[in-house]
């Protein structure tokens, strides 16, 4: 392995350590019975214990065993915070003993994660990757003394958001109380449990849970109260301030039996009520844990103006400021921390009208500045505001987009991660960062690339040379090189993709040619690439316990972005000749055959979620198409 890609597998590990003097003597060897002795009842420490007695048996074969207070163990687990800094953790290896000691509950949770993957090989993301840890029968661990460092960023977390697939893979733990056509349930809190597991071992401290929370339905308090018992931060969408959508204001209402709409301008009074009881319902919930969002945005992810009729877009600037401060003065009365921490997130509109200076922010504040979804670029007001020394500024990131962006899959770069970070530090704007991780499983190497960037500096190339064994390096170089430009920032993701599909289907349908803009040349030279990924993969080569990995993030990836290639390319081709069309329903069946690779095991029941892009039903409508336009079909 080169010295490069040592460094970048560093990264990967997320959590750093100042290596510190090891004294010359005999190691400590774990073998196949191990003891673990955790010296604290915080709920966030024990569930992460736990987990490390699963990996011990994933590795050795055997059950780890907890023993008690007073029993000696091979792994010691405990809080001081006189040694060691919140958040943070040491480590120290006798020949007797191992012991992890943290600052506080999350210093320890790291700790014991960190031991996970630099002593038992665990990778942070191992469950949602597809890659279970290396069997050994002895684990030698040298003496040493080693201590974390400081990550770039104090709040680094996921928003789990669009996530269509996780609701419905496992029977839900509820259903959701929301007129919107894909949040129907709640997601599992077993399958909630695995997403925070991964962010912890990948060094988050904060979680955003699902689209649309309404802590006054308790399934959805349960991911909530769940994530703070791990030890996670919790906070809100962006159209949620307080904890509060429009669809959550609605729901409160019908509760008492009175049917409202939101009205901020012309019915304030009844929109501040359900703000300072949502914030009483999450204090209640998480605590010291909740970091609040602020903010005034429409129905259903829109503009306030769009679906709040009484606000106007003229007048919305001062009426969003109003808003954020009536909020920031509940937070103060709820919260009895001194400032309670808050963001404010500046997406589309806000973004717009910071850049016009039409906003104002109490002091104590975050403003967290967004990419532009579709091109994965920071907007215009991220260069253009003013920063000041007094406030605190962060990030919000879309590894997952939906529906111009990656979504059913990988779509996002370890350089496109790299450029975007390395400007928010920069800028020191790193008080905050979140990354919009949809349904996680499709998007484990942007994820994991953005909390490498989170924790400081690192090299996107050598980062890939680190994600992939020597014999797949150029497949997965080939991979990020088929993603096709489609202008001077953006790269033509599957949402972008499934929308061309959608358009130009509908446009034969009414009679009309179906030939787009796209670059076939581009498309030819993309297929081609992906085809090479597909005819070397040399499958003998990889470990045995990489195989399912390398065939679900790799292989199927190449083989379904191939099938969606395909079909748009034959679309841009086709005028009204059914061949043509046919070609893509040929090419859209084998898109939704190969993906079945991806669904197997205990991932079965995987895109039973698909009802954002509908993939099912857009072949129904390709199909229905190409037989009108068939000899002897309506069309003809």
């Amino acid at each position: 392995m080169t010295t490069m890609a040592r460094l970048s597998l560093a990264a990967l590990l997320v959590v750093g350590s100042d290596s510190m003097a090891a004294a010359s003597r005999e190691p400590l060897v774990l073998t196949r019975e191990v003891t673990v002795r955790c010296e604290t009842d915080a709920p966030a420490v024990s569930l992460a214990v736990a987990d490390l007695l699963a990996d011990l048996k994933r590795v050795l074969g055997k059950p780890a065993r907890l023993v008690a207070a007073s029993e000696a163990a091979q792994i010691v687990v405990r809080i001081d915070p006189a040694v060691v800094r919140p958040e943070r953790w040491l480590r120290e290896i006798s020949s007797d003993a191992l012991t992890i000691t943290g600052g506080d509950a999350l210093g320890a949770v790291y700790g014991v994660y960190a031991f996970a993957r630099s002593g038992l090989g665990v990778d942070p993301l191992w469950f949602w990757k597809d890659l279970p840890p290396q069997p050994r029968s002895r684990i030698p661990l040298a003496v040493s003394r080693s201590k974390s460092v400081a990550p770039a960023f104090r709040y680094r977390g996921w928003f789990v958001n669009d996530e269509d697939l996780l609701t419905e893979w496992q029977k839900p733990s509820g259903q959701r109380f929301i007129r919107y056509p894909f949040y129907e349930q709640v997601i599992s809190l077993d399958v909630a449990d695995r997403i925070y597991e991964a962010l912890l071992r990948s060094g988050g401290n904060l979680v955003i849970p699902a689209s649309f929370v309404d802590v006054m339905n308790p399934p959805e308090a349960a991911l909530v109260r769940r994530a703070a018992e791990r030890g996670l931060y919790v906070s809100q969408h962006h159209i949620e301030p307080l904890g509060v959508s429009h669809f959550g204001f609605e729901n409160y209402w019908q509760r008492k039996g009175v049917k409202k709409s939101f009205s901020y301008g012309s019915d304030p009074d009844s929109v501040r009520e359900v703000w300072r009881a949502s914030a009483a319902k999450w204090v209640e919930l998480a605590g010291d844990r909740v970091v609040w969002q602020l903010g005034l945005r429409g129905k259903g992810d829109t503009a306030i103006w769009k679906s709040d009729k009484s606000v106007s877009q003229a007048d919305a600037g001062r009426m969003i400021s109003r808003a954020i401060a009536e909020q920031w003065q509940i937070v103060c009365k709820a919260d009895p921390r001194a400032p309670p921490p808050a963001t404010t997130t500046l997406w589309l509109e806000g973004s717009e009208l910071m850049s016009k200076g039409s906003l104002t922010f109490p002091p104590g504040v975050t403003i967290v500045f967004a990419d532009e979804g579709a091109s994965q670029q920071m907007q215009d007001d991220f260069d253009n505001t003013p920063r000041r020394p007094d406030r605190t500024y962060g990030v919000y990131y879309h590894v997952g987009f939906w529906s111009r962006g990656p979504h059913l899959l990988q779509g996002t770069t370890p350089q496109r991660v790299k450029k975007v970070f390395d400007q928010v530090i920069e800028k020191g704007n790193t008080h905050y960062a979140i990354i919009n991780v949809c349904n996680v499983r499709e998007h484990v190497l942007g994820i994991q690339a953005a909390m490498t960037a989170m924790h400081g500096p690192w090299d996107a190339g050598a980062f890939l040379r680190a994600w992939s064994p020597p014999c797949l390096q150029q497949a997965y170089g080939l991979l990020m090189d088929s993603f096709i430009p489609i202008g001077p920032a953006r790269l033509l993701q599957d949402g972008a993709a499934f929308m061309a599909i959608r358009s130009r289907v509908a446009a034969l349908g009414v009679g009309k040619p179906a030939r787009g803009k796209l670059p076939i040349k581009a498309f030819d030279e993309a297929i081609a690439k992906l085809d090479r990924i597909i005819a070397d993969y040399p499958a003998d080569q990889i470990p045995p316990r990489m195989r399912d990995f390398y065939d679900v993030h790799l292989l199927t990836q190449a083989r379904m972005w191939r099938a969606l290639l395909r079909c748009v390319r034959a679309l841009q081709l086709a005028g009204r000749e059914p061949a043509r069309v046919a070609e893509a329903e040929a090419a859209l069946e084998a898109f939704l055959a190969v993906r079945q690779r991806a669904a197997r095991g205990r991932w079965t029941n995987w895109y039973r979620g698909d009802k954002k892009v509908n993939t099912p039903a857009m072949l129904q409508r390709l199909r229905t198409v190409r037989a009108e336009l068939s000899p002897g079909g309506r069309g003809q």
